[in-house]
């Protein structure tokens, strides 16, 4: 029987997840991977370029319509609107090329958000926001995974009263398939969806997560032991483990004040981020997705850096302080 499009996924003992992927050219089984594997993975994707497509995209649905001339007040633009079905499509087949699950399931979720054609003015208004929001939303979602994954290496309980509220949460398609076993399979049209159902399985599991104190990327240690650094490649072949004697390790947070300074600061400037993003109106001190990822970035290969004494405390605080 013919499946419906999407990503179908069948949990196996370990953490290991089988995956399908379904489109309209038909269906390829994916590499197993592990739950925690895929986060990561997810996680530590460079979102700079995609982000760039994001805003081009929110600016020509802006210009859809003219809202500031009285005289042409509400007057539609289709060839801006047309504009912008361009860039999306262009953004969707990128992604494709490059990552094809995450092409896909952005691809359904636009097919299942953005409405047809009616010929009225209100399909011009409503297709600009599904297709804002439908892009937006991989990157809001990455956003929160790696507040998640900070907190986690930092041995922070995890706020679903507040912080993590709206992923305390969620409903997932399932079916079954029985041979002489039970399978459980999910089936995803949506990336938040399919690496949100991964992550609060994950959380379910007692999750060990640390941050490599060479390269900051995160990553699942391999015991319950602390571990301070990773088994990534850095250069001449060598990993992290192996070139972590030779760099300055500032070990205690609490004693250090780059660090110090650098937890205190992104906490300012995810709740910044917060109020633009849960509010219609964007409040005081409010910045969007763009700003802050404009932010992090440098702020976050800064302590890197700092961490492997490539900066001097001075020049990283320079980057990393936030004073207003």
């Amino acid at each position: 029987m013919k499946r419906t499009p999407g990503l179908y996924v069948t949990p196996q003992k370990g953490g290991i997840i089988k995956r399908n992927l379904v489109t309209n050219k038909g269906e390829t089984v994916l590499d197993e991977t592990t739950i925690g594997a895929e986060l990561i993975w997810y996680a530590e994707l460079d979102y700079n370029t995609y982000v760039d497509s994001l805003i081009k995209i929110e600016d020509l649905a802006e210009k859809t319509e003219d809202d500031g001339d009285p005289e042409n007040y509400g007057t539609v633009y289709l060839n801006t609107l047309d504009e912008l079905l361009t860039e999306a499509n262009e953004l969707v087949y990128d992604i494709e090329a490059a990552y094809p699950t995450l092409g896909s399931l952005l691809r359904f979720d636009l097919l299942d958000h953005t409405p047809k054609d009616d010929g009225t003015a209100m399909y011009v208004y409503n297709a600009k926001s599904a297709i804002c929001e439908q892009i937006a939303e991989p990157v809001h979602f990455y956003i929160q995974l790696r507040e998640v994954l900070e907190d986690l290496s930092l041995g922070i309980p995890l706020d679903f009263e507040d912080k993590y509220a709206n992923l305390a949460q969620g409903s997932f398609a399932q079916s079954y398939t029985f041979t002489n076993t039970l399978e459980m399979e999910y089936h995803f049209r949506s990336t938040k969806n399919y690496f949100q159902f991964l992550l609060m399985n994950y959380l379910n599991s007692d999750p060990n997560v640390a941050r490599c104190h060479c390269c900051g990327q995160y990553f699942i240690p391999k015991t319950r032991k602390s571990t301070l650094y990773c088994d990534r490649v850095m250069k001449d072949g060598k990993t992290c483990k192996e070139i972590a004697p030779a760099i300055i390790h500032k070990n205690a947070v609490d004693a250090d004040p780059v660090l110090k300074v650098y937890d205190r600061t992104k906490h300012k400037m995810y709740k910044r981020y917060e109020r633009a993003y849960y509010s219609l109106d964007q409040l005081p001190k409010g910045i969007s997705f763009e700003k802050y990822l404009e932010w992090r970035e440098p702020v976050a290969e800064a302590r890197t850096k700092y961490l492997k004494g490539e900066l001097t405390a001075e020049e990283a605080l320079k980057i990393i302080e936030v004073k207003d």
